[in-house]
This record gives structure tokens, C-alpha cells and sequence, in this order.
């Protein structure tokens, strides 16, 4: 999953940062429609950013209960199957969250930090127009 997320994330970052430069310019250029339709978009990508946190921050949920199910089972198994069990627990236990290639984690920190990211991109814009 982590090159998945690493280019979604990335591609949806940047696209919102373009959307939202691009709403700004129309908003100046006195084009409501387009920039409306801008803020649309720009809406419509955030949403989708905290959809895929929300599902991963989900998977690593359902991770941790299969570790708490697997410590019950561990305790009822013969001695041969203890082993399998200790092994499974220990891969789970390694999973802390998931990560998009190691770079980031793929939860609500990372779609705020996109968010945040757009926000000073935008302020930036806001700062250079009105001092020109």
C-alpha cells in the first residue's frame, strides 16, 4: 500500500496547492464561476485526503485487533501452534501505522499538513498580491 498512498497523497497535495493558486487568480481576475468551481475541486480533494486517512488510520484499527485476537488464541493453542501465533503477533506489533514508502505516515497528521501546506501557499499568494 505505501506506493499507493505515497503517490496519492503527493499528486493531491500539489494539485490542491494549483487549485488554490488558480482560485486566487480568478477570484482577482473577477471570475467568480471559475474560482467557485476552483474551490469546488480544491473541497472535493480534501475530502478525499481525510477519506484515505480515515481508511488507513481504519486498517491499522482493525491490525491491532487481530493482534488482541490472536493473544487470546495464543493462550487456548497446543504448544506447536504457539510459535505461528508469537510470529503473527510480532508482525503485527511492528506495524505502528501505515506510511506512504516510509516517507510519511498516511493518517490525519499528513492530510492536515497538506491542508496546512495549501493555506500558507495561500496566504503567501494573499501577502505578494496586495503588496505589489
Amino acid at each position: 500500500m505505501g506506493p499507493i498512498l505515497f503517490v496519492l497523497f503527493s499528486v493531491f497535495t500539489f494539485i490542491l496547492m494549483s487549485v488554490v493558486h488558480d482560485a486566487i487568480q480568478t477570484f482577482y481576475a473577477q471570475k467568480i464561476i471559475l474560482g467557485v468551481g476552483d474551490l469546488t475541486l480544491a473541497t472535493s480533494l480534501i475530502i478525499t485526503l481525510m477519506n484515505i486517512s480515515s481508511i488507513s488510520e481504519s486498517c491499522l484499527e482493525a491490525l491491532h485487533q487481530l493482534s488482541s485476537y490472536h493473544r487470546h488464541v495464543f493462550m487456548d493453542s497446543p504448544v506447536d501452534l504457539k510459535f505461528e501465533h508469537m510470529l503473527v503477533m510480532h508482525e503485527i506489533d511492528s506495524k505502528t501505522r501505515m506510511t506512504a514508502l516510509g516517507f510519511y505516515p498516511a493518517d490525519r497528521t499528513s492530510m492536515l499538513g497538506a491542508v496546512g501546506t495549501s493555506a500558507t501557499f495561500l496566504l503567501i499568494i494573499l501577502q505578494n498580491s496586495v503588496f505589489k
